[in-house]
């Protein structure tokens, strides 16, 4: 950690050497942050008083791939992440609660759920879904069809009490 003008001396903040670490996104009040490493697994690192002291914890380990593309809520409690399921390797959206540590699939994974992103109120997370198969095409060499730009938007309600923009 340094300070964003270069001044200062940089302080080390994780101390395992053994894996390359990639991705780190900040939470919004700039407390905690996450980040990947190269063998799927996603940290949560939480600064402690000083800056320089602070505790990492795993949030979760993706089976496939490891990238698992973050998302912090506005109000930098929540991570919401795409991860890999263990049979078959199709992506779901998981959401990790920050105060009480638990993740919980939220997507059932069936299209390839990824990228999700909180809105800025609160009130939506928004997510890529493969689940448009309306044109398929037949394929030139084999015998299948091929499935392409499959990719819609999704935008899933956070609370009861947010109501739909299209009624």
């Amino acid at each position: 950690l340094i300070q964003s003008d270069g001044k200062g001396e940089p302080r080390r903040l994780t101390s395992d050497g053994e894996v390359f670490r990639f991705g780190a996104v900040w939470a919004p009040d700039s407390s905690k942050f996450v980040f990947a490493d190269k063998t799927g697994s996603l940290w949560l690192h939480t600064l402690g008083e000083d800056a320089s002291a602070g505790e990492t914890k795993l949030v979760d380990r993706d089976p496939w791939t490891g990238s698992m593309n973050p998302s912090w809520s506005n109000d930098s409690r929540w991570i919401a992440y795409q991860r890999s399921g263990d049979e078959p390797p199709s992506t779901h959206i998981r959401l990790h609660d920050t105060e009480s540590g638990e993740s919980t699939q939220v997507t059932a994974g069936m299209f390839g759920d990824d990228s999700p992103a909180f809105d800025r109120k609160g009130d939506w997370l928004f997510f890529s879904s493969g689940r448009s198969i309306t044109n398929p095409m037949y394929e030139d060499f084999g015998t299948t069809f091929i499935y392409d730009n499959s990719d819609v938007l999704i935008a899933v309600p956070l609370r009861a009490d947010v109501e739909n923009p299209f009624l």
